[in-house]
């Protein structure tokens, strides 16, 4: 038998004790990384899951910023964005906002098929926020957009996302270029983090003013008109979206999303 001294033998038992606290640390950074991923909880109300809903096709909104910036595994669309992550649409670009607010947007999203004019759809997915992440103010995450051609600079009727507070918020359509902006009170940031919530639009797509209504983990939160524009046509869009920054570093964004689901009321 060997003799070791005790503090050699003291330092030994720490060095391991610490091992073990490395390990264990790991071991729950990879089990929070597969939860995120997609086995958190999810709610899903029967009465807004249209029978005949379709998963459209999604496309990619005019390219990524980077590689890393949008990925799909299992089902689960994740988006990220990053301080300075320029979208490649004409209308993110420096040049764009010469005398605006705001230098540039930040991109990274999926858009679905244009909808035919006329129906009442629901527009619906699962949607959920990254954790580990944050959300800069104005950040949206689930468009329903218009805007098909130049001959119809259309705007998205209606807009989902959050404020620097994380507090959840609606953009609704009033004139063209005028949005009005409505606190969905009682939900915020912290519940998409735990679980997967259950986003529905309902919008009727006839031109002029008409009703859209938002429904949050199949309860409404909001019912208003909206202005649907003449020329364009309908269609989806989930991912991260947010006003640039010169001034100040943003934090880096994360969203998940599964599910997407396009459906006609009437």
């Amino acid at each position: 038998m060997y003799w070791v001294h005790p503090s050699v033998s003291g330092r030994i038992v720490s060095a391991w004790l610490l091992t073990v606290k490395v390990f264990a640390v790991l071991s729950l950074a990879m089990l929070a990384g597969k939860i995120e991923a997609s086995d958190l909880p999810s709610g899903v109300t029967t009465e807004i899951q249209l029978e005949k809903a379709k998963r459209p096709r999604l496309r990619v909104s005019c390219g990524h910023p980077k590689r890393s910036s949008y990925r799909k595994r299992r089902g689960v669309m994740s988006f990220t964005l990053e301080h300075g992550d320029i979208g490649r649409c004409y209308t993110d670009k420096p040049a764009y906002f010469p005398s605006g607010p705001v230098p540039f947007m930040e991109r990274a999203e999926l858009y679905s098929d244009f909808r035919d004019v006329g129906p009442r759809y629901r527009f619906s997915a699962l949607v959920h926020m990254g954790p580990a992440s944050e959300t800069a103010p104005d950040t949206t995450v689930f468009q329903v957009h218009q805007w098909v051609q130049e001959s119809c600079r259309c705007e998205p009727p209606v807009m989902l996302g959050f404020d620097g507070g994380g507090q959840l918020k609606a953009w609704g359509l009033s004139a063209p270029n005028t949005h009005v902006e409505i606190p969905l009170k009682g939900w915020g940031r912290e519940d998409f983090e735990t679980k997967w919530v259950e986003i529905a639009v309902d919008v009727t797509s006839a031109y002029g003013k008409q009703n859209v209504t938002v429904w949050l983990g199949g309860h409404k939160v909001l019912s208003r008109n909206a202005l649907i524009q003449n020329g364009g046509a309908l269609f989806l869009k989930v991912g991260l979206y947010r006003p640039g920054s010169r001034k100040a570093r943003l934090p880096t964004d994360r969203l998940h999303v599964r599910d997407v689901q396009i459906g006609v009321l009437h």
